[in-house]
């Protein structure tokens, strides 16, 4: 069996939906037993489901009330492209996070995934690439420039 195109979009409309805490314990159903996920913003890749589910628990654990908002899908015969937008308040820590993050800093960041699916309809592989740089600029402290030394 091939995924029909319009199944495609539903799983990746299940996909954003599920990237909550409401639907932690169904995200990495979606996903094959083999699935690969990888963050390529911050090169960390997630192989199989155990590891997909405590990738999306990190950023759960900090964003808890977080949301996903897809802007547009797109399908081709074995693959599916989705623009999305994550907001929520930063209210945990996130290993990869420099200090200067801020606890109740609101954010609002886009991104695309690829994904690929399997015959049975699961997603095989996940390529995420969103924007780190603008995330870091919302949720951390700015820093004070140096001032000792600066001529006017």
């Amino acid at each position: 069996m091939t995924i029909s195109p319009s199944d495609m979009t539903a799983r990746v409309q299940e996909w954003a939906d599920s990237f909550s805490l409401d639907g932690l314990d169904r995200f990495p159903g979606l996903y094959t037993e083999d699935a690969v996920a990888e963050d390529r913003s911050f090169k960390r890749t997630h192989r199989g489901r155990a590891q997909i589910r405590a990738w999306v628990a990190e950023y759960l654990d900090a964003v808890p009330e977080g949301s996903t908002e897809l802007r547009r899908v797109q399908v081709a015969p074995d693959h599916a492209v989705a623009q999305w937008v994550w907001s929520g308040t930063l209210s945990g820590r996130l290993a990869l996070l420099p200090p200067s993050a801020v606890s109740g800093a609101r954010f609002t960041v886009e991104g695309v995934s690829i994904f690929n699916f399997a015959d049975d309809g699961l997603i095989s592989r996940e390529e995420t690439y969103w924007n780190v740089a603008d995330f870091l600029q919302q949720i951390c402290a700015p820093t004070q420039a140096p001032t000792e030394g600066v001529r006017p």
